[in-house]
């Protein structure tokens, strides 16, 4: 059976800030070179990282990183209407952001591992298998 990972913004960033947890982050994107490992981000997710980096310190690395992370094996998942209904149902019952919530909603209809850095989201009952990093 394939393994399936969905990433957080935070998972993201930390690998493009090459910061500690992004060389775990770096070993994900290794393993999804493999043809039975699938990685997924939400649309939502991806827009996050993007503004984040865009208007991160300024020194003009913004698009050279996302284009570098384009080139990773990662799918960009759109959001149809089941899993904005799902996110909205987890942001009603959760202190969660709503970009994550979308994660938290990709992961459960990928049947998906989720990779984050936020501690709180493993402490949730959510239905979902949580990578910390």
């Amino acid at each position: 059976m394939a393994t399936r990972t969905v990433l957080d913004s935070f998972s993201l960033i930390a690998f493009l800030e090459n910061a500690d947890r992004g060389e775990k982050i770096g070993a994900i994107f290794k393993r999804a070179r493999d043809k039975d490992y699938s990685l997924f981000v939400s649309a939502v997710t991806w827009a996050d990282v993007s503004q984040a980096v865009a208007t991160a310190g300024g020194d003009g690395n913004g698009p050279k990183a996302l284009q570098a992370v384009e080139t990773l094996p990662l799918e960009i998942v759109p959001v149809d209407r089941e899993m904005a209904e799902m996110a909205a149902s987890i942001k009603m019952s959760t202190k969660l952001s709503l970009v994550d919530c979308f994660a938290v909603s990709l992961a459960k209809l990928r049947r998906a591992t989720l990779v984050t850095g936020n501690s709180g989201i493993q402490d949730l009952k959510i239905g979902i298998d949580i990578e910390l990093v």
